[in-house]
C-alpha cells in the first residue's frame, strides 16, 4: 500500500437510489478490508439560474 493509499479515505457516492445503497454497502466491507477511513459524499445540484448567496463574500454569485 502506498503512503497515498494509507492517508485518502475510500470516496462513495450516496444518494437515495437503491444501487447507491448497495455502493454504500460494498464500500464499507472493501474500506474495512483495506483498512481505510470511508467517506460518503452527497452532492446537489441547484437548479439552472438559480441565485447562490455566498456568505464568505456577501456577494450574489447568481445570473
Amino acid at each position: 500500500m502506498t503512503a497515498f493509499e494509507e492517508s485518502a479515505p475510500m470516496v462513495v457516492g450516496v444518494d437515495n437510489a437503491d444501487a447507491a445503497r448497495v455502493a454504500v454497502l460494498w464500500a464499507t466491507v472493501e474500506a474495512g478490508r483495506r483498512e481505510l477511513r470511508l467517506r460518503p459524499v452527497h452532492a446537489l445540484d441547484r437548479p439552472v439560474g438559480a441565485a447562490h448567496r455566498s456568505s464568505a463574500f456577501g456577494r450574489d454569485d447568481g445570473p
